[in-house]
């Protein structure tokens, strides 16, 4: 089975009793990739494993430098191999239709790790959404409402290409950065103003007033897989009003994205150097947000067509 994420090939193969976790992650077919990217091999097997469900942790023990990276949940267990850009699932049969366990703490991390210990990747912790063909990569401090203004901006009519993680890829010179877009995490209240995602598979996420949320199949035409970008928008939370952020600015305040894993490595300077110039030239904004969801995006149509 082949299917792509983040602008990797992947291979894949499963139990037919998880086939569905392919399908659920990657969806039914293969997307755009960048060519000559690694290719990234996922292997789904089903366990017959008791015991209890354990979140891991966001970042395992050595996980910059093991060998194979760890994700225990318990009776489900995953082993990440960085060098060899795989991914081994053994899925306990309790947890097959579990998509917190096998989407959000397995395949959406594993895929983070792999990014994070590559020498010619990188991530942003941003979302992506693109209106009248300008694409925005919108970050932010956590809970200031990153998911939210990205969501919001899906639900009014933009292109989606996520809004936890975008990835680039340094060897593709089109300037691409490639994100996530079969997801999103909503809280109840909004969920419940989205009639389009009624009856939309989601699975409350632990401990988070939030839901994951997998976006069905009428949302295919504007999941935008990778896209290159117009402008960097970082939010904060304030009266409505829109600033420039300079690129040094810009590069310090998402340091701890780009070079995690990367610390101390002989590649960092690189991966600077590369986001200095991708942003050379490009808009950087900081808007601060206000409790009215339409009015900030809005502020972002407004700037976008201005620039």
């Amino acid at each position: 089975m082949n299917r792509s994420c983040y602008g990797f090939p992947v291979e894949c193969s499963a139990d037919p009793d998880a086939a569905h976790v392919i399908d659920g992650f990657f969806g039914t077919a293969a997307g755009p990739v960048v060519p000559g990217a690694p290719v990234v091999r996922v292997e789904v097997g089903v366990t017959e494993e008791s015991g209890d469900q354990v979140e891991p942790p966001y970042f395992p023990e050595d996980w910059e430098t093991a060998d194979e990276i760890v994700i225990n949940v318990g009776r489900t267990q995953a082993l990440v191999d960085p060098a060899a850009w795989t991914v081994r699932i053994s899925l306990a049969r309790h947890d097959l239709h579990d998509q917190i366990v096998w989407g959000r703490w397995i395949l959406e991390r594993a895929f983070i790790y792999l990014v994070c210990r590559s020498q010619r990747h990188y991530p942003l912790h941003a979302g992506a959404v693109a209106v009248g063909g300008r694409t925005a990569v919108v970050t932010a401090d956590s809970g200031v409402g990153k998911s939210t203004f990205s969501a919001w901006a899906l639900r009014r009519g933009a292109d989606f290409a996520g809004e936890d993680i975008v990835v680039r890829h340094m060897d593709d010179e089109s300037g691409t950065l490639w994100g996530y877009p079969r997801v999103t995490y909503l809280s109840p209240q909004l969920l419940e103003l989205w009639p389009q995602l009624d009856g939309a598979q989601s699975a409350e996420v632990p401990k988070r007033d939030k839901f994951r949320v997998i976006l069905p199949s009428s949302f295919e035409p504007r999941m935008l897989a990778g896209s290159v970008p117009h402008c960097l928008l970082f939010l904060a939370r304030g009266d409505g009003s829109m600033r420039d952020v300079d690129v040094d600015d810009a590069v310090e305040r998402t340091r701890s994205d780009w070079n995690t894993g990367k610390i101390g490595t002989s590649f960092e300077a690189d991966v600077e150097k590369d986001l200095r110039g991708l942003l050379e030239g490009m808009p950087v904004w900081e808007l601060a947000l206000t409790p009215d969801f339409d009015a900030n995006h809005d502020t972002l149509v407004a700037a976008l067509e201005r620039s």
